[in-house]
């Protein structure tokens, strides 16, 4: 890692938002056509059915929008932060320097928002969230804490969720695995994390205990 190389890292786009958003206009465009041909034979049934199809056409696609434009927000955030407190080759030291360990992180309800072939990491002064475009010291931390969202209210299916709160108020998630019986929850790693947040920044509020939170049905 270079400092040109991170420059470049957090003025992207996730590529696969880029090319869902291309996919589902193209979409929008064509079922808006097919509404306008069913419309001339009176097919009140097929239209209805149609409208309904390019409204969650156009929902999915904006929500997918707008997670990226909140990822590429997050990448020229984190490089003004760099800069203007001159901390951009201390951060790509940091980076560059061996075994540090790396942190895989879903979206929180798979929407196409973040970068998923991005791992995040800890180093000696910052926080990697690379997954959303983010670099953030520790004193920036107000709370960390665990998320569980469930995907149906027996709990067969959900994604527990490691996230940050910084004194902002932002959400960043930094460490995430999806809630199986043949899955064996991180709960060294998830503590190895909380004892560094705390060490270097004792006044946030850490917690390994999980909140649940359905998110679908």
């Amino acid at each position: 890692m270079t400092v040109n190389k991170l420059k470049k890292m957090l003025k992207k786009t996730p590529p696969l938002s880029v090319f869902m958003i291309i996919c589902l206009t193209a979409m929008a465009v064509g079922e808006f056509f097919a509404i306008l041909r069913i419309a001339k034979e009176n097919n009140l049934v097929s239209l209805v059915l149609l409208a309904i199809l390019q409204c969650f056409t156009l929902y999915v696609a904006f929500r997918i929008i707008k997670g990226a434009i909140k990822v590429k927000k997050n990448g020229k955030k984190t490089l003004a932060y760099l800069k203007s407190n001159g901390l951009m080759e201390a951060a790509v030291a940091e980076y560059n320097h061996p075994g540090k360990a790396l942190f895989h992180v879903a979206d929180r309800d798979h929407a196409f928002d973040k970068f998923a072939r991005r791992d995040n990491t800890l180093t000696e002064n910052f926080i990697f969230a690379l997954s959303s475009n983010q670099i953030i010291r520790y004193q920036d931390l107000y709370s960390a804490y665990l998320v569980c969202y469930m995907f149906s209210d027996e709990g067969s299916y959900s994604n527990e969720v490691f996230t940050l709160l910084t004194k902002e108020g932002e959400e960043i998630d930094l460490l995430s695995y999806q809630c199986r019986s043949s899955v064996t929850p991180p709960r060294e790693i998830i503590e190895w994390i909380c004892s560094v947040i705390k060490s270097k920044n004792p006044d946030c509020k850490v917690s390994s205990a999980s909140m649940e939170i359905v998110r679908w049905r």
